[in-house]
């Protein structure tokens, strides 16, 4: 008895310890680990971080298409000489100029330009003579318009790539979908695990209860003689093992409960009250699923018109650059600004212009290595698209099988543990009445205690089954949408 009294002294004051710094009970529910992780979350955070980033090349390739506002100004002093002998004194000149430029996705550029040059000049006697004025002032307006005919042919590698922007932005929310359940079926692999750890700690104080009861029993009997040698140390070193269990038990729950604490973002140290209102749940009734709406499909199936936009980019821009150019200038020149303005105003003196530029490479080598590897690039993810629809119609037979797996292994083991259970109690009763040996209810011991544990696990497992074949079937997150941005011109 001063052993039995020893050791519970012990288990009690360990358990103290242990639960004293845990008297706070957080009660969790899967639902409650799922919204948690989702609005507190790190991972849902950065995840929508990433999303955010990819809007960079969208927003770029739409700012090919932005105004633009230029401005210039200079001021030049000449006191030169030239060879006829013409040139004046001192010419100063002061340069002011506006311009506005726009691209439109059909490949054409638009320039409005405004100039404004104003000279004063010490005059040299030859311009004396011809009554040249000593200032005088220029205004110009001008419009350019360039359409490109090859390279980016009427804008189609300005389309391209806006379309590839807009597949990476897509493709961005539907990452971060399948983020998220990665998150959640890893929340609810710890969740499932600090369930499981605390039903092991439970069955193992239990089975220290049985143990320390059955040190009793079989010292009552070594007291009158009705053992046989060696049975009470067996049996309290049985004792003693359990108790190392329980501590190595009372361990893993509190690591266990502390990893998903941390995960949902609550104060570690808190016990968990787990709220489950089915322990084994019936299998889901599936219906037929169409691999092309899955997710992991669809981006690898965006990853293919990406590359294609890619090289129909590549195509375009690495061609021979030929464009058709027209100008059309308006000047007005007198001694006034004003009347400068006016005269430029009123478009009586035009010059026009029209025109074709063209440039190429005379070897094209990077143009072809270019065009070669985005080709490449192109037809190695039709290829992944095709691996991509083998490999999810082989995962949604393969999570189907292992829920069935796994709900017939958890109802096994609950068959198992009634079994275990009843083979005790019969045992203990022969014991008792000397129709058994000690080794009998030991083994008999041991194997309920490791059919408990099963039973817990496989538990756990068929829930994380569960879990997993929702989140390939993209069935785990509801309610959420992928947003996507609107072309702009």
């Amino acid at each position: 008895m001063n052993f039995v009294g020893y050791i519970s002294g012990a288990i009690a004051t360990f358990m103290f310890t242990a639960g004293g710094a845990r008297a706070e009970v957080l009660r969790l529910n899967p639902q409650h680990v799922v919204d948690r992780i989702l609005s507190q979350g790190l991972t849902p955070q950065e995840l929508a971080l990433d999303e955010q980033q990819k809007e960079k090349e969208y927003l770029e390739a739409l700012s090919e298409l932005d105004w633009t506002l230029g401005a210039e100004t200079n001021f030049e002093e000449d006191r030169g000489e030239s060879l006829t002998g013409t040139s004046n004194l001192k010419d100063q000149k002061l340069v002011m100029g506006l311009s506005l430029n726009k691209s439109i996705s059909s490949g054409t550029d638009f320039e409005l330009g405004y100039q404004r040059q104003s000279q004063k000049s010490e005059l040299s006697s030859f311009a004396q003579n011809i009554n040249l004025p000593e200032a005088q002032t220029q205004d110009q307006l001008h419009l350019k318009i360039s359409q490109h005919l090859w390279q980016n042919g009427f804008g189609t590698a300005h389309r391209s790539r806006l379309s590839r922007a807009q597949e990476v932005l897509k493709n961005a929310s539907s990452q971060r979908l399948e983020g998220l359940e990665d998150a959640l079926v890893e929340g609810m692999k710890k969740y499932w695990d600090a369930f499981v750890a605390q039903e092991n700690l439970k069955e193992s104080l239990a089975a220290k209860d049985r143990y320390e009861n059955l040190v009793k029993i079989v010292g009552n009997k070594s007291r009158v003689g009705f053992t046989n040698p060696g049975e009470l140390s067996r049996v309290q070193a049985e004792f003693e093992e359990q108790l190392q269990r329980v501590k190595s038990n009372s361990l893993a729950y509190l690591t266990a409960a502390d990893e998903l604490l941390v995960l949902l973002r609550y104060p570690v140290g808190q016990d968990l009250e787990f709220e489950i209102k089915e322990v084994l749940p019936p299998l889901p009734r599936l219906q037929a699923k169409d691999l092309k709406q899955l997710r992991p499909y669809q981006i690898a199936e965006k990853e293919l018109a990406i590359a294609a936009d890619d090289l129909r980019w590549s195509r375009s821009q690495q061609a021979p650059q030929l464009d058709l150019v027209g100008e059309a200038r308006f000047t007005g020149v007198e001694e006034q600004p004003s009347d400068a303005f006016a005269e430029m105003s009123g478009l009586g003196r035009p010059t026009y212009y029209m025109g074709v530029q063209f440039s190429t490479s005379l070897d094209g080598r990077q143009r072809r290595a270019e065009i070669s590897f985005k080709t490449a690039e192109h037809k190695r993810k039709q290829l992944h698209l095709q691996k991509k629809a083998d490999e999810l119609e082989s995962q949604l037979r393969e999570k189907e099988r292992q829920s069935q797996a796994q709900l017939q292994i958890a109802e096994s083991a609950g068959r198992m543990v009634d079994l275990r259970q009843k083979a005790v109690k019969e045992l203990e009763r022969a014991y008792r009445q000397g129709r058994s040996t000690i080794s009998d209810v030991i083994l008999a011991y041991n194997a309920f205690f490791a059919a408990q544990t099963k039973k817990s696990r496989a538990i756990g497992d068929y829930h994380i089954a569960l879990n997993e074949l929702a989140s390939t079937r993209d069935e785990l997150i509801a309610g959420y949408t992928v947003q996507t941005k609107e072309s702009g011109q």
